[in-house]
């Protein structure tokens, strides 16, 4: 998703799910001022990576947590979606 031109960053977790155990969930951040629905994301994801590694669920972020050194931090992440 990356490479989607309305697309600043992206983030992947694994969330809980009750029939899988696990689902893929991409936290993303947009570029300023874009709009792009859930749905187009997916099929943008469908057209380039096997199927098992499309995302189940997607998010939209302002911003992405990340420590003093850039890196994204994925467990505040899992912890934020905790929260919903």
């Amino acid at each position: 998703m990356e490479n989607h031109p309305k697309v600043e960053e992206v983030a992947v977790i694994g969330i809980k799910d009750d029939y899988y155990g696990q689902i893929i969930k991409a936290c993303i951040v947009l570029k300023d001022k874009q709009k792009v629905s859930k749905q187009e994301l997916k099929e943008f994801c469908i057209k380039r990576i096997v199927s098992y590694k499309v995302p189940k669920k997607i998010e939209f972020f302002k911003k992405l947590p990340k420590s003093h050194l850039g890196k994204i931090l994925h467990y505040k992440l899992r912890k934020l979606g905790k929260n919903q």
